[in-house]
């Protein structure tokens, strides 16, 4: 799903080119000055995928800590045994 969301911030960017003008004006790409562009591309290319890596890793963390609560319950009931 990144990926896609990634496709389509790029997309628009390159959309923008025009290659068969040749005057300097016709080339400047203005999506940078559309604030919901700005806002679109800063979501979708930084915020999304970091809530996806923080959720990620808060998964792994709790699995891990579930996993070394249940190790400790083990060897104390090896110790009392």
């Amino acid at each position: 799903m990144d990926y896609l969301n990634t496709y389509y911030v790029c997309v628009l960017t390159f959309s923008c080119r025009s290659e068969n003008n040749d005057r300097e004006e016709d080339r400047i790409c203005t999506y940078n000055e559309n604030i919901g562009y700005v806002i679109y591309s800063a979501c979708g290319s930084f915020f999304l995928p970091l809530l996806i890596i923080l959720y990620t890793y808060a998964r792994i963390i709790l699995v891990v800590k579930k996993r070394n609560d249940e190790f400790k319950q083990v060897g104390e009931t090896a110790r009392v045994s």
